[in-house]
């Protein structure tokens, strides 16, 4: 993954997840002493694509195509 303001730096690990529906795929990760992110991909194995990662992942793709279960995790509907 290329390097981002938006993660933290240093090990981080997966706390939930991952939850998966079809090609989707849900998990939250984080480390001490940070928010805890989530991460929403697309795809399958070595082709995932990041869809959205942070602290809110509610946009508009995943409202339009995510799967129910993954909607639900990320956006609460």
């Amino acid at each position: 993954m290329k390097e981002s303001d938006a993660v933290p730096g240093g090990t981080l690990t997966v706390s939930a997840g991952p939850y998966c529906s079809g090609t989707w795929n849900f998990t939250t990760i984080g480390k001490a002493g940070a928010e805890p992110l989530s991460v929403i991909a697309t795809g399958k194995g070595a082709t995932l694509e990041i869809v959205t990662l942070g602290t809110d992942v509610c946009n508009p793709r995943v409202k339009a195509e995510a799967p129910v279960g993954i909607r639900v995790l990320a956006c609460g509907y």
